[in-house]
């Protein structure tokens, strides 16, 4: 089924707490990373007006769209919004199993990218999947996670893609700026962000 990934934003905005949640097909490696640089960069500019930002609807939506944007590769991937999608289709079936379990629990074997702007300071976390909460990775771990201990010295040609020495510099360099803009989120709030009842602050009403 190809490459299968989430990202998940959490913020807080006047009337609680809200979720983004993207899930996404060929978005692994050196595009998550990618994104993950793109997201936290957008969000690092505006750190300052975050009660103005996180209030306007425009401008979350605008962060929805840079989630999709890998800004290295100059490309697009449209992903699915898996609270609409729950909304919209999975309803009954979230109620019988948790509605966690239905925004986390997505197909996956990429990873999943949570980041967390609730307290005003911006936190980050790559896991294997939502029931791996020990397993915590910096970028760099992450890397290392889904290409291989060896993925700044590898060969990364393939039948469908030319070796690229860039997509490794440019790798290295969104790793570096990751780790200075944002702060790893611990294990315990990893399990805070991922156990956190998302069936009001999201929907509106308890599953």
């Amino acid at each position: 089924m190809g490459q299968r990934s989430q990202i998940y934003i959490r913020y807080k905005n006047k009337t609680g707490v809200q979720l983004i949640a993207r899930y996404f097909g060929w978005n692994y490696g050196e595009r998550m990373v990618s994104r993950a640089r793109g997201i936290i960069e957008w969000l690092s500019d505006r750190s300052e007006w975050f009660d103005f930002v996180l209030n306007n609807p425009s401008d979350i939506k605008t962060l929805e769209r840079v989630c999709d944007v890998n800004f290295d590769m100059r490309g697009v991937i449209i992903s699915t919004d898996i609270i609409k999608e729950i909304e919209e289709e999975f309803k009954e079936e979230a109620k019988r199993d948790g509605v966690n379990q239905w925004i986390f629990g997505q197909d996956n074997n990429d990873g999943q990218l949570l980041i967390d702007v609730c307290s005003g300071e911006i936190k980050y976390a790559f896991i294997p999947y939502f029931d791996e909460l020990n397993k915590v990775m910096d970028a760099d771990a992450y890397m290392k996670y889904n290409v291989g201990s060896n993925w700044k010295t590898k060969n990364w040609q393939t039948p469908n893609e030319p070796d690229d020495q860039d997509a490794k510099e440019y790798t290295i360099k969104n790793i570096e700026y990751i780790s200075k803009a944002a702060k790893l989120m611990t294990s315990d709030e990893v399990k805070e962000f991922v156990g956190y009842d998302y069936s009001f602050a999201v929907f509106g009403y308890p599953f």
